[in-house]
């Protein structure tokens, strides 16, 4: 999943979708290799910022899913998913911290190496474990 500011100005196209609306728009972009298919889910919208209510990104996350689910499905309709939609459960979603304290966020990434491709096409593993709360302090402490 990925997620962004829209901007009118460089967020133009837009494939065909029944979600799309004038604060958000959505993507699929779907890859096939040899291992594994792989499909992305991305929404560019204005709703994102700091102030963004938790029931509101809920809303956002089931739009990306539903978006997917019905350009997948012939047998899955927009309408079909809109009335699914009411079935979130709100108190579940509003008991969470919001916002997160930073101590409790957790990353899939933590703790873990990293391997990336340079330029020049030579792959370099850094084995040291990564732990993103500890790269985002670094980056963003004043």
């Amino acid at each position: 999943m990925a997620f962004g500011i829209y901007n009118p100005e460089i967020h133009k196209f837009h494939q065909e979708n029944p979600y799309h609306s004038d604060n958000s728009k959505f993507r699929i972009a779907k890859y096939n290799r040899k291992e594994y298919k792989d499909t992305q889910i991305a929404c560019n919208s204005t709703l994102f910022n700091e102030n963004i209510s938790p029931v509101d990104y809920a809303r956002i996350v089931y739009d990306m899913f539903a978006c997917y689910l019905v350009q997948e499905f012939k047998k899955i309709t927009k309408e079909l998913m809109d009335s699914k939609k009411n079935d979130l459960d709100i108190n579940c979603i509003t008991d969470f911290d919001f916002p997160a304290k930073f101590e409790n966020h957790k990353y899939i990434s933590d703790n873990t190496s990293i391997e990336f491709t340079q330029n020049d096409g030579q792959t370099i593993k850094k084995n040291e474990p990564m732990v993103i709360a500890d790269i985002y302090k670094n980056r963003y402490a004043q």
